[in-house]
């Protein structure tokens, strides 16, 4: 382990370690709050995917 002063002035010895977290896509979309199998990408936005593609346009712009 390593030596460090903490924030209350105290030395301690701590012994960092360095996890991974592996999950599969369904865990990961979860952690990341966006969809996977939704109509909706995101949870905030709630455009819905089919208007992916007019994103940024004019029409789009008036519409919002």
């Amino acid at each position: 382990g390593i030596i460090l002063k903490c924030a209350d002035g105290v030395l301690r010895r701590v012994f960092p370690r360095i996890f991974t977290y592996s999950a599969d896509y369904p865990e990961k979309a979860l952690i990341a709050t966006i969809k996977d199998m939704g109509s909706c990408a995101c949870p905030r936005c709630l455009t819905p995917k089919s208007l992916f593609a007019s994103l940024g346009l004019l029409n789009d712009m008036r519409s919002r």
